[in-house]
Parts: structure tokens; sequence; C-alpha cells
């Protein structure tokens, strides 16, 4: 069975193939769709990854290890000022409030 996990060398590689996309599409309008959509990001993105692989062969354990304190710090962050459990009750408060504004109930 394949490893199906996503990876931040993944997720970077997705962004570069939507840039690419993005960037065909801008100076090169008149490029066939199937080249323009498929083939330039497909090709760009295997590039990205390979590349990434082999230059930085530790770039997702760095990066998991990002991922788990930035996790720690905006969990800590969040539990320190109580906001969590503030938070509720002025959600709904404000949906009543854009339901009330919707309605034009607030003349």
């Amino acid at each position: 069975m394949a490893n199906t996990s996503f990876s931040a060398v993944n997720i970077i590689a997705f962004l570069i193939a939507l840039l690419s996309i993005y960037l065909t599409q801008k100076h090169y309008s008149q490029t066939l769709p199937v080249i323009k959509f498929f083939i330039i990001p497909i090709v760009i993105s295997y590039l990205f990854v390979i590349i990434v692989t082999a230059i930085f062969p530790d770039f997702d354990k760095r990066s998991k290890k990002v991922r788990s304190y930035l996790q720690y710090r905006t969990l800590g962050e969040i539990n320190a000022i109580n906001y969590v459990q503030i938070f509720p009750p002025i959600l709904a408060v404000l949906i009543i409030f854009i339901i009330l504004l919707y309605n034009r109930n607030l003349n």
C-alpha cells in the first residue's frame, strides 16, 4: 500500500502548482488548456518535490517540529486568556444581531 499522508512538501508543491496555473493563465492565456491546467502544474510540483527532498531530506521532520511549536504556542495563549469560554455566548449574540439586521427589525 502506498503512503497517502500529506506532508509539508506536498502542501507547498500543491500551492506552487496553483501558482503556476495562475501565472500561465495570466501571461500565456493562448496556451492549450490541457497543457496549462494539467501538464505544467504536475511537472512543476513533481520537480519541486524531487528537488526539495534531495536538498533537504529532513524537511518533513523540521516542519513537524515547527507545527508542534506553533500549536503549543497558540493553544497556550488561547488557554491563557480564557477566550474559549467567552466566545460561544458572544457568537450567539452576534448571530442573533445579524439575523435581526437582515430582517430589518432594528428600525
